[in-house]
């Protein structure tokens, strides 16, 4: 049976010391003093640079660089288009008026031949939007409701709640 006195920790720890003294000697000897130790869990190149790798200096770009950089920025600006999508405020107005307004303009729609017309969703932050005419023009739906409405079936089917 081992004890704690023979443990290699405690082995190592001798040989460390050891070893640490032999340096500090040499050093002394040559007339140099140690280099600053860099913290434990980082390196030197990280010092002074952004977290972030492509922009490291020691990092050089290559061409699927430029096209994830790319890439990257399209996504960014479409994701922006799709967030505002015809998204305006409305005043607040009555109930009744916003639906004669809603029906009026997709009455104007379906006879002009279009598929969307521009209303006010009954959601106060949907506000003035698009609107998609259903069953020959006699109903219309908010596109972001409708979007709403869609990703809450989606989810019960996955669950299996359908």
């Amino acid at each position: 049976m081992n004890s704690n006195i023979d443990h290699d920790a405690f082995i190592k720890k001798s040989q460390s010391l050891k070893l640490a003294n032999q340096v500090e000697e040499f050093l002394q000897s040559k007339a140099l003093t140690e280099p600053t130790q860099i913290p434990f869990g980082q390196s030197s190149f990280r010092q002074g640079v952004s977290n972030d790798w492509n922009q490291s200096p020691l990092k050089k770009a290559t061409a699927q660089d430029a096209m994830r950089q790319i890439m990257t920025n399209s996504i960014q600006e479409d994701r922006v288009k799709k967030s505002n999508y015809n998204k305006s405020p409305v005043a607040v107005i009555s109930q009744n008026a916003r639906i004669d307004f809603n029906r009026s303009a997709r009455a104007k729609a379906f006879k002009a031949g279009l598929k969307v017309f521009i209303g006010i969703c009954k959601k106060v932050n949907h506000g003035q939007t698009e609107f998609a005419i259903k069953n020959d023009g006699n109903e219309h739906v908010c596109k972001l409701c409708k979007k709403e409405i869609a990703a809450e079936w989606n989810l019960k089917r996955k669950v299996g709640k359908v």
